[in-house]
């Protein structure tokens, strides 16, 4: 498959989508390309229990409303995903989500070509809006903790219950950190 349009854009997040909603605005035939489902990481690598650290007010894409939900609340990663979907339906944004892009290039003729697992796009413009910080990261320090010693990241940290028995040590006291002490403090945890 070889498709032709004005722009690409890569990453169905908030900053893909407020990029879409000005194209789509702009009358710019494009596409916005997503390796998982929109708002993938709010879905995949957070806690069950996970809050924003910027209130609703603060999370507001073009266009989007917030009727009916407070604008000073904290929104759990599933209501803000939900509410990323919810745009993307209301606002009719070209999204193709489960299409994981490859490869990018110039191309001389038409300024570039993407390349995804589902074809190949020709076009005059690209976007990059996807994250870099949703990849785990361990810093050196962590190769020296012994092998005996259960680690998890906050990638693939869900909740209390997947961690064996005892206490447990949070290292990072970010936004992170803070919220998943809380979480282990509240099921009885000594942290």
């Amino acid at each position: 498959m070889l498709e032709r349009v004005d722009t690409v854009v890569v990453g169905a997040g908030q900053a893909g989508l407020a990029a879409s909603f000005r194209l789509e605005r702009a009358g710019v035939d494009h596409v916005v390309l997503e390796r998982g489902r929109v708002g993938e990481s709010w879905l995949s690598q957070r806690w069950d229990e996970f809050r924003l650290n910027t209130p609703n007010w603060a999370n507001l894409l073009p266009g989007m409303d917030l009727r009916g939900a407070d604008p000073h609340a904290f929104a759990s990663a599933r209501e803000f995903a939900a509410r990323l979907a919810r745009y993307v339906r209301v606002n009719r944004l070209p999204v193709l989500t489960g299409v994981s892009v490859m490869g990018l290039e110039p191309d001389g003729e038409h300024g570039w070509r993407v390349t995804t697992d589902a074809g190949d796009y020709l076009c005059r413009d690209v976007v990059l809006a996807a994250g870099w910080l949703n990849r785990p990261r361990f810093p050196a320090v962590a190769l020296t903790v012994p092998l005996s010693i259960e680690r998890i990241h906050t990638a693939a940290y869900r909740n209390a219950s997947q961690l064996p028995d005892g206490g447990v040590l949070v290292v990072g006291s970010g936004q992170s950190g803070v919220q998943i002490a809380e979480d282990l403090l509240g099921s009885g945890r000594s942290v």
